[in-house]
């Protein structure tokens, strides 16, 4: 889930499903998405997404990235860090945010992602949408879902 606020509101869409980038297409893959589709970024993305993967190539033992590293396993950690650098460019090229902040699981658990990101970004976004953005970690443990449960009940 990403969420964009905009002039202090968060910008909704009509249907409440505007800035669901995980579920954009992006490329196919050999199963399906929670929403149905098997063309999400969240199949590449994101932590069930990896573990999707890890699945369907029988690989056990890996459930983490540092895990898939360990094992010798490049596939599925090179189509995850192209998917999360595309994420990342293709939101920084959409809302031209002055503040881009990373959360959820899969940030929290692989520290290196902040630095692997901000060394290799420029090649997947417009460089005026790097201009003065700072780009850092959240704060605050599980943020994706606390904001979901803050926005549970936000009337417009």
């Amino acid at each position: 889930m990403l969420g964009v606020i905009e002039s202090g509101r968060v910008v909704r869409g009509f249907g409440n499903v505007a800035t669901e980038l995980w579920h954009i297409p992006y490329k196919k893959a050999p199963f399906l998405c929670g929403c149905g589709r098997d063309n999400c970024l969240e199949l590449f993305v994101s932590g069930s997404g990896v573990a999707k993967w890890a699945k369907h190539k029988k690989i056990s033992s890996c459930t983490t990235l540092q895990d898939l590293k360990d094992s010798g396993e490049k596939e599925i950690i090179e189509n995850f860090y192209e998917a999360l650098l595309s994420a990342v460019g293709t939101t920084l090229t959409l809302f031209n945010p002055q503040v881009l902040v990373l959360g959820g699981g899969i940030i929290e658990a692989n520290l290196d992602l902040e630095e692997f990101i901000l060394k290799n970004i420029k090649e997947y976004t417009l460089l005026n949408a790097l201009q003065n953005v700072t780009i850092c970690k959240s704060k605050i443990q599980d943020a994706p879902l606390r904001g979901a449960f803050l926005l549970k009940d936000y009337d417009d």
